[in-house]
């Protein structure tokens, strides 16, 4: 998970530093090589438990919609800009409870995630520190695309934003995970059925500026390969 990744480089880094102020006697051992090896990540399509593999080697920026929220509330603030959570639809108990299920799913699938962008409404952002124990980067350039009228200069803003972050690979063996609205990713991928709460779509980054849906993943189908010890 996100946490582990962080300590992971905190890691790394510290025992450099040990290793080097330690390097300088005449009878300092000489450290052993090591290699890291990498999986090149599946174009796909993928689908189920061949995608959750796909994810657990890194390499892929994951977009998902929140948990299941409150559908009996509406939005006040439809800018998702303030702080006073009262004024949005925030996540059930349910949905809490479905997060914290996939939280753990997740990182017993030895997911890595290296980077994580959160639109600024309250249910995503719980939604990621639910997941990853952080909210990661607010970005308002993910705020929920409904309330941006298409043909406006802030549904493009949107669109262009969430198509960056989309073609911007993550670091080697690790995923970015964003989070943010149910039609926020539609028209960068195509499609046009709104992704279900905790719908996950998976791209892979071509490097030049562009990207590949390899699959989508629903909650159930993590719960399903959690089950069957599908995961590791």
């Amino acid at each position: 998970m996100y946490a582990r990744r962080i300590a992971a480089i905190w890691l790394v880094t510290t025992l450099g530093f040990v290793g080097c102020a330690n390097s300088s006697g005449d009878d300092a051992a000489t450290p052993e090589a090591t290699t890291t090896t990498t999986i090149a990540p599946a174009a796909g399509p993928l689908a189920g438990q061949a995608l959750i593999d796909a994810v657990a080697n890194g390499g892929y920026v994951i977009y998902m919609r929140h948990e299941i929220r409150d559908h009996d509330v509406v939005d006040v603030d439809q800018a998702g800009t303030g702080t006073d959570c009262t004024q949005q639809s925030n996540l059930t108990e349910e949905g809490r409870s479905a997060g914290k299920e996939l939280a753990a799913i997740i990182d017993a699938a030895g997911v890595e995630v290296s980077a994580i962008y959160v639109s600024p409404f309250c249910r995503t952002r719980e939604t990621a520190t639910i997941l990853f124990g952080t909210e990661g980067t607010v970005d308002t350039g993910l705020a929920d695309l409904v309330y941006a009228p298409q043909g406006s200069a802030e549904y493009d803003v949107r669109v262009a934003r969430l198509e960056e972050l989309l073609a911007t690979a993550p670091e080697p063996g690790t995923n970015t995970f964003i989070v943010a609205h149910a039609f926020n990713i539609l028209p960068a991928i195509g499609e046009s059925t709104p992704l279900e709460e905790a719908e996950m779509v998976v791209v892979l980054p071509d490097g030049n500026g562009g990207f590949t849906v390899v699959g989508h993943l629903k909650q159930d189908e993590w719960s399903t390969a959690a089950t069957t010890g599908s995961t590791s």
